[in-house]
């Protein structure tokens, strides 16, 4: 039988509350291997002298490594009386490597327990040791913390059951409430937009996570108690603890009420307790994990054992309790007492178990009162748009040209589908008072969605030759030819990463014979109506050379360009303090004349984060803007505008329809640089 040398990790949290609490248990172990002296200071010597003169320190073997603290019946046979052991077993079939005394003493000493019916099942034959632990829990106590622990799940993700742990920390009503999770679980389904909100990711069928907490999920047992996962409410950032927070409603939920926070200083041996969920580990000792869960995972566990450290420069700390990587969330409670005292979010195997303390999650909670709220009246009033312009401001404008290419030419703007043909805002035409849908600006035309108070879309002629360089303007304006309450004001900008995003971009109309013309459209683009909330992280700059380079090719006749812009309405966009619906992706149309061929030439463009493209092209970028290259028609399906008559012209769908590939996931072409382009 191959023998290796013990290397002892007596600085161990987990070893030295062995000692203190198990002193029998110890010594039983350092007999049968032989081992008189287990102080940090002996070992430390003898194992340098022994270095020192080239010999091994104290071997062991799997046999001596089992010393009797299990019983007799081996793994397999109990498995086959259908009763999977809860104390763990060594084989001693496979030769022992790399062995910690820590190891084999919380394999012995740390079962996981499998819940059935809503409290913990005792194991078969436990050392001594386990058995006086097992005769001091409070069953009451846990089985409580059981029922409000419940499993994560995605209802529609094939082969991915479920991804954590959560478990109830406050009720919002009798049947909603708050569930606690860990934030790298709720990024597997959802993502921050920057905006203070959050979503929930998108599959490759275009539909969004389904999102399911289960409260049982017990071995042998197939009933289930589920709730609707319904928002996201709250991600830590990636410098914070690691929490979410998730709103759930069901009827259910009646019946359970938080699991309450311990209020007492937590220290080192405190006992305690996890509820959750552990997943098979490939990243573990197949044998320790055959010892510990056999061959059953993904269910309702209970597992006990001590605080081990308490961190002095971070809101941490670290337990042994026996997990694995489907605990992640799990409930850490003073055992005692049934009172939560953290949230496990990691495990170093053989090491340690790390936990956030409440606190952070009572810090979490009381941010969901304090930052998420609708501001007053008086906030409102003191935030509306620094000026407003009257009906007969506007007189003379000349609005978007849908000749501005050349007769032959003729480009008209995309048309409202179905959905927003009763939706577009009515609005007084400033030269003849009567009622009309557009409203017209120097050089561009904006239409404004009633429903979410933003432009459904844009139109602008860019004329290169007759630019004129004008600088920005710092006030923004109401525009009085549409009602109050069809344009989101300055109260949706104040005090938040949120940037007054132009549609018209501020530069493409400013243009014209004189200096006073190119000043007009200047000034014009400083509409709320031309305005919709983007995150100050958005790449606009990307927008600017995507629409400089079009402007600029040497193909493009007359250096004029006919651009539309609008945002993508989705119906899960996330509201914004009750003011505004806030949109995740924008589109961009740009009409040309090739100078060579004299043929029109329509090109589609998206900015959008990550997220909004992941199920089309298969790539990802986390947590940022970029811009792609689409088929046009695509940008109408998303849009859901009409744009048939522009399609026709788009040379990127030629392209992929030659290459029979129009319509795929490679119908999106990420922009990188301007080589990246299909004009």
């Amino acid at each position: 039988m191959p023998k290796t040398s013990l290397h002892v990790n007596f600085e161990s949290p987990s070893l030295r509350s062995m000692a203190r609490l198990n002193p029998k248990l110890l010594d039983d172990v350092r007999e049968r291997l032989g081992i008189n002296d287990l102080t940090p200071q002996a070992m430390n010597s003898r194992i340098g002298a022994e270095s020192a003169t080239g010999r091994r320190g104290p071997s062991l073997t799997l046999e001596s490594a089992n010393v009797g603290l299990v019983g007799s019946a081996s793994l397999s046979t109990r498995r086959r009386s259908g009763v999977v052991p809860e104390t763990a077993y060594i084989s001693s079939e496979t030769p022992l490597s790399n062995v910690h005394l820590e190891a084999i003493i919380l394999k012995i000493i740390r079962p996981s327990l499998l819940v059935r019916n809503g409290t913990f099942v005792l194991p078969l034959d436990p050392v001594p040791e386990v058995k006086k632990i097992l005769n001091k829990l409070k069953r009451a106590k846990i089985d409580t913390v059981i029922a409000r622990t419940a499993r994560v799940e995605l209802g529609n993700v094939p082969n991915v059951p479920y991804v954590g742990t959560g478990w109830i920390v406050e009720k919002k009503s009798p049947t909603k409430a708050i569930l606690v999770t860990n934030r790298h679980v709720a990024e597997e389904f959802a993502s921050n937009d920057g905006r203070g909100s959050y979503f929930f990711n998108t599959l490759p069928n275009y539909q969004d996570y389904q999102v399911n907490v289960d409260f049982l999920e017990e071995h042998g047992v197939s009933r289930t108690r589920q709730a609707r996962v319904g928002k996201v409410v709250f991600i830590a950032g990636s410098n914070s603890a690691d929490i979410a927070l998730l709103e759930v409603e069901d009827e259910i939920l009646r019946d359970l009420d938080p699991i309450p926070f311990s209020t007492t200083a937590l220290k080192e041996g405190t006992p305690i307790g996890v509820v959750g969920y552990p997943a098979y580990d490939s990243r573990s000792d197949p044998e320790d994990v055959a010892a510990y869960f056999g061959d059953i995972f993904d269910v309702k566990r209970f597992a006990f054992g001590d605080v081990n450290s308490i961190a002095t420069d971070r809101p941490e700390f670290t337990h042994d309790a026996t997990t694995l990587g489907g605990n992640s969330g799990s409930v850490v409670f003073n055992r005692e007492t049934g009172k939560a005292v953290g949230l496990h979010f990691a495990g170093d195997y053989r090491v340690a178990n790390y936990a956030v303390p409440v606190s952070e999650i009572k810090s979490a909670l009381k941010g969901l009162t304090s930052t998420s709220v609708i501001p007053s009246q008086a906030s409102i009033t003191e935030a509306a748009g620094d000026g407003r312009n009257k009906p007969q401001h506007f007189k003379g404008r000349d609005g978007y040209n849908p000749l501005f290419l050349g007769k032959a030419q003729k480009v008209e703007p995309p048309r409202p589908g179905k959905q927003w043909q009763k939706d577009i805002a009515a609005v007084k035409d400033a030269d003849t008072g009567k009622d009309t849908d557009v409203l017209k600006y120097r050089h561009f035309s904006v239409w404004m969605c009633k429903s979410r108070k933003l432009p459904l879309m844009t139109a602008v002629n860019i004329n290169g030759v007759l630019a004129k360089r004008l600088g920005r303007v710092d006030k923004w304006y109401i525009d009085g030819r549409l009602g109050d309450e069809f344009q989101v004001d300055n109260s949706a900008y104040v005090k938040n990463p949120l940037d007054r995003g132009h549609m018209v971009r501020r530069e493409d109309p400013v243009w014209g014979e004189t200096v006073e013309i190119a000043a007009e459209a200047n000034l014009d683009t400083f509409h709320y109506t031309n305005a919709a909330p983007q995150h100050e992280d958005l790449n606009q700059r990307d927008w600017v050379r995507l629409e400089d380079y079009v402007l600029g090719n040497a193909r493009t006749r007359g250096l004029q360009v006919s651009a539309f812009t609008g945002p993508i309405f989705g119906d899960k966009d996330p509201d914004y303090r009750g003011l505004v619906k806030l949109p995740k992706a924008f589109w961009k149309i740009a009409a040309v004349v090739n100078d060579e061929t004299g043929d029109l030439s329509c090109t589609g463009y998206i900015l959008a984060q990550g997220d909004l493209i992941k199920g089309l092209t298969g790539e990802f970028v986390y947590g940022a803007f970029k811009t792609y290259q689409v088929e046009v028609a695509q940008i109408g399906e998303l849009a859901r505008l009409d744009v048939g008559h522009l399609s026709k012209h788009d040379p990127f769908a030629k392209r992929r329809k030659a290459e029979s590939l129009a319509g795929t996931r490679g119908s999106f072409r990420s922009i990188n640089g301007t080589s990246d382009l299909v004009l």
